[in-house]
């Protein structure tokens, strides 16, 4: 039935729509029909050239490998299913407007096979699924196409929840690839390494910190400095992330560098300079969160950070001053007083 609709776009679509309706109600009415249509549906999933049918080919599989993960595991199908997740979310377009425009909606076919890849993850686990995923990382983070560099990071920070306990295991693995994802020489490398150590600090605090806390803690600095704001800007919001339960221990050697590299975009911003508002909404959260990490150490810095802010909040009453940016400066004066005073 499903050559006889290969050609009618739509009809195909509900077809295997149906599929994943009935996998999800009734996985084992599906399981005598797997080999017979398993490879059809792999082949839609990158060979179609309708996005619907492959995403709807896609769905089925992993809606399939949700409601029944020891039917599909036994199945062996994922040695397939993996590598076109995997090619699905490198499918990335260098869009001119993302480097400037941070509302830019991620490219659909790396939305959408980095969800499967998550789905996948939560569904049939580390234990089984990590092996196969690991066959194929190695060379997309070697490799010469940007767009592969990044669809390994997005890989990895996705997999996290699923693969977690075997994961965690490995992370101190990963220095190296953090290390190249963030020195790249293409921002949507360096800007997807941030959204993986972001994620992953998250997922793995505090031995996370621990493990590779010496080791970025000089490319967090480089990103501060960094010349593309959306690279800026991701690199704060995994500086605050790292930070939220970093031992200042770690941090301490690197504290200066890192306060000086926010505050360059406060003052820069004071002084009239065009600063996207995304950098500073996240240079001064993660200002906030630096404040907390060092405690009373925090005071050395007490007189060249305090003015500034307190600056930002005079500016309150105006108009034109974003209330984001405000309400955030409070926070962060707050924060700031709150751990040096009490």
């Amino acid at each position: 039935m499903l050559n006889a609709f290969a050609n009618d776009e739509d009809a195909l679509t509900d077809l295997v729509s149906c599929l994943a309706d009935l996998a999800t109600l009734h996985p084992k009415v599906i399981k005598p029909l797997l080999p017979s249509i398993a490879p059809r549906l792999l082949d839609f999933c990158t060979n179609q050239e309708s996005e619907s049918v492959r995403h709807t080919s896609l769905e089925f599989f992993v809606t399939l490998a949700e409601a029944g993960p020891a039917m599909f595991r036994k199945a062996a199908i994922c040695d397939q299913l993996v590598p076109i997740c995997l090619k699905m979310t490198a499918t990335i377009t260098d869009d001119e407007d993302w480097h400037t425009n941070i509302d830019t909606e991620d490219d659909e076919e790396s939305a959408t096979g980095s969800q499967a890849i998550d789905r996948l993850a939560l569904a049939l686990g580390g234990a089984y699924l990590m092996p196969i995923i690991y066959r194929h990382l190695p060379p997309m983070f070697n490799s010469g196409e940007w767009t592969e560099r990044v669809g390994a990071l997005l890989v990895l920070s996705v997999i996290a929840e699923g693969c977690g306990k075997y994961l965690s295991k490995e992370i101190g693995n990963f220095n190296a690839v953090f290390v190249a994802a963030l020195s790249d020489s293409h921002p949507r490398v360096q800007h997807a390494g941030c959204q993986c150590i972001g994620q992953l600090c998250t997922d793995f605090q505090p031995d996370f910190q621990k493990l590779l806390g010496t080791e970025l803690m000089p490319h967090f600095i480089n990103l501060l400095n960094n010349q593309h704001p959306r690279v800026v800007s991701h690199g704060a919001a995994a500086l605050t992330n790292f930070l939220e339960d970093a031992d200042f221990k770690i941090v301490r050697p690197f504290y200066p560098d890192l306060a000086h590299g926010l505050m360059k975009w406060i003052n820069a911003y004071l002084t009239g300079a065009d600063i996207p508002t995304y950098i500073l909404e996240n240079c001064i959260t993660s200002l906030a969160t630096l404040a907390e990490c060092a405690g009373e150490e925090f005071a050395t810095a007490f007189e060249t950070v305090l003015p500034p802010l307190f600056q930002i909040l005079s500016a309150s009453g105006n108009a034109n001053v974003n209330r984001e940016i405000i309400g955030r400066t409070l926070e962060c004066v707050s924060l700031i007083c709150k751990r040096l005073f009490t």
